[in-house]
This record gives structure tokens, sequence and C-alpha cells, in this order.
């Protein structure tokens, strides 16, 4: 009996060994660490993750990660590291890509505002500005403000008000709007891999694009004319929902060129709490139509886009 706990036990230390190992080796790449790694660690572990950026492959991609390795091997603080991998990530993911530090992360983002909805001249207009929160009750706030005005209000006309949205988070803005566009792929991301993934709407239920958020289903409102407003502040998740509405019967866009921001970026969260926004999909929405860090242009280029946006939803 004896000999066999010993046997056990051994085999407990074989596995137990072979366990800390592992997350030893392939822990950081989930920001899992039995100790705290040097600065140089810290800073090989972002270059390894900014291998799967946009444009990390190539001779520019492959000189600027030596570099960076090289210039990091004297940091003594995970700051002394920073400098560095903003040049790094700019190649590896361009100019969509960028980190936030930890002193820059707040839950109360005074930056946030929320939609508002205003009945002029028997046309909805929905404001949606950037938005971008940890609190589900936050973000469901926010997609319940839209669908509610969608739902309840009288109109003939639609007006989707994307200028000055700088982007966030795609989740609630798409889950408010869910009732003007049809169920199923919102927008495409496509890889350098060649892998896809997809935003998918379903029931009030947005998924694969942002915090998935739900409102509550109902039918489609798709007998009124829809303008869609944007310009060269609207960036980012503010672009995908613009582009939520490309390729709809009986909307059309006003404005300016976008921001051009126009791909999909993956987070991932390093030891000490820096967020990595990293560049690592193109954009495809429902025409085919891929976009890549390139504008989405309006059907009306116009510095008065509201005012024309009403005029073209009358004479629908």
């Amino acid at each position: 009996m004896k000999k066999l706990l010993k046997v056990f036990a051994g085999l407990a230390v074989v596995v137990l060994v072979g366990v800390l190992f592992l997350v030893y080796q392939y822990g950081p790449n989930f920001n899992i660490f039995l100790f705290p790694p040097s600065a140089q660690k810290y800073g090989e572990i972002a270059i390894s993750h900014m291998e799967n950026g946009l444009y990390a492959h190539g001779e520019e991609w492959n000189q600027t990660k030596e570099n960076a390795l090289q210039q990091m091997e004297n940091a003594e603080e995970y700051e002394d590291t920073y400098p560095i991998l903003e040049e790094a990530i700019q190649v590896a993911g361009g100019d969509h890509s960028f980190f936030v530090y930890p002193d820059e992360q707040t839950n109360d983002n005074p930056a946030n505002a929320f939609p508002t909805a205003t009945i002029e001249e028997n046309i909805l207009i929905l404001n949606i500005p950037a938005f971008g929160s940890p609190d589900m009750n936050e973000n469901q706030e926010y997609a319940d403000t839209l669908n509610h005005a969608i739902q309840n209000e009288t109109y003939q006309g639609i007006i989707v008000n994307l200028a000055n949205n700088t982007g966030g988070d795609m989740g609630p803005m798409v889950a408010g709007i869910s009732s003007l566009i049809p169920d199923g792929t919102v927008v495409k991301f496509q890889y350098s891999n060649d892998l896809a993934d997809e935003a998918i709407l379903e029931d009030g239920t947005i998924t694969g694009g942002g915090t998935s958020v739900t409102v509550e289903p109902a039918e489609k409102v798709s007998d009124v004319p829809v303008a869609v407003v944007i310009n060269e502040l609207t960036a980012s998740s503010g672009e995908m929902t613009a582009l939520a509405f490309k390729g709809l019967e009986n909307v059309q866009f006003f404005g300016e060129n976008s921001l051009g921001f126009t791909s999909g970026n993956s987070q991932i969260e390093l030891y000490d709490g820096t967020i990595m926004q990293l560049t690592t999909a193109t954009i495809i929405d429902r025409t085919g139509t891929k976009y890549e860090n390139i504008p989405v242009e309006p059907d009306v280029h116009t510095k008065t886009p509201i005012e024309d946006a009403k005029k073209w939803i009358n004479n629908q």
C-alpha cells in the first residue's frame, strides 16, 4: 500500500511539474504568469503578440522586430519599453493600432456619452456618439436608448447621425439600431492568414463585433428612408456601424469621407494592465467591398448633411 501511495505521489509531482512548466512556457500568451516578467520579457511578449498584426510580415517588420528587441535589452522598468513598443506596433498593425496605459484607464470616462433621439419635421434623428464602457449596464442603456426611440416614436424617416463618432465599442451601437438592418452578417473581419470572423446580428443580439449586447427583439423597420451621416471624425466602431447600412435599399450616406480606421482590432492585456489594441483584420461589408483603413465615402458630399438628409427624406 505504501509503495502504491509513493507511486501516486510521484505521479502527482510529475504532473504538477508538467503543469507548472506549461504555465511558465505558455501562460504569458494568456497573461498568466508564475513570476512577474522582467522588462525585457515583458517587451518580448508584447512583440510576440504583434506577430498577429495585419502588417507583421516582410522585411520591414522583421527589421523593426529585431531593432525593438535589441533596444529593450537594457530596459529596467516596463515603462522603458513603451516608446519602443509604440514604434513597433505602428509597423505591425498600422495607424489604427495603439496602447492604453494603466494611468489612462478609468471606469468613469467623461468622453463617453449616451445617444439622444429627437424628432424634427417628422424625422427621427438618432445622434450616436463614441462609446466604450466595461459596465454592461451602461452598454445596455446605450443600446436600449436607440432601440426604444426607433420602436416608440412616430416618423416618416430616420437620420442616423454618426458624425464625430470616433469609435469605441460597436456592439451597443449596432444592437441599438438593429431593427433598421437585416439579421445576418453585419460585417466580416478578414485576417492575413485567410481566416475570417463575422459580426452577426440575430433577434436583437449582436455577436462577434464588440461587446455582445441584446435589445428586445422587434419587427424590422424597412418602410422608411434612412440617411446615414458621417464626417472626417467618424472612425473605427463609428465606421463599422455606418458600414452596417451599406448595400441596403432606401439608404443614403451624407457628409464627408470618414477618418479611415476601417479595420478590426484585437485587444490584448499585458502584465502591467496595459491594453494593446492591435489591428489584425481588414473589413468586408455585405456588398463584398473590402476596406483596409480607407474612408467610408458618402453618397452625397455635403457640409450640411442633416439639412440635405431631411430634404432627401421628404422627397422619398
